[in-house]
């Protein structure tokens, strides 16, 4: 803040007889509300620059939300994105099982008609063979 002491009225006025003449206007009365003024306007300018401070440092704490609020922003996006690759994987991986599960239950139906196949054929067989020895 600029603390440049400036003038509260022009020399001019401080020459004239009119303000000099002017009833309560003497020189002590002008200094001392000078003065007052002077102070015053310091004080102001001490709570301005003051108030400015406190502006910054809530800018800056607002600057370092946002870049937080950012960086999280872009995380919450990659684990979005991370949960739907993995979704899609879980999606094809399921299918995959089902798949084979397919596969495997046709296969030990296959397996299971093959050995009753088989059964049947032993047990044709066997009687056959018995024929044949009875014979």
């Amino acid at each position: 803040a600029d603390t440049t002491p400036r003038p509260c009225h022009t020399s001019s006025e401080h020459d004239s007889e009119e303000w000099a003449a002017a009833p309560g206007r003497g020189a002590g009365k002008h200094v001392d509300a000078h003065v007052d003024a002077h102070v015053d306007a310091h004080k102001a300018a001490a709570q301005v620059t003051g108030y400015k401070m406190q502006v910054a440092a809530q800018q800056e704490r607002l600057d370092m939300a946002e870049r937080q609020l950012s960086k999280r922003d872009a995380d919450v996006s990659r684990l979005r994105h991370d949960t739907a690759r993995l979704e899609s994987e879980a999606d094809e991986a399921r299918s995959t099982l089902r798949h084979v599960q397919a596969q495997v239950r046709s296969q030990d139906a296959d397996n299971t008609q093959t050995v009753l196949a088989q059964h049947a054929n032993a047990a044709e067989l066997r009687r056959a063979w018995d024929r044949i020895d009875e014979a």
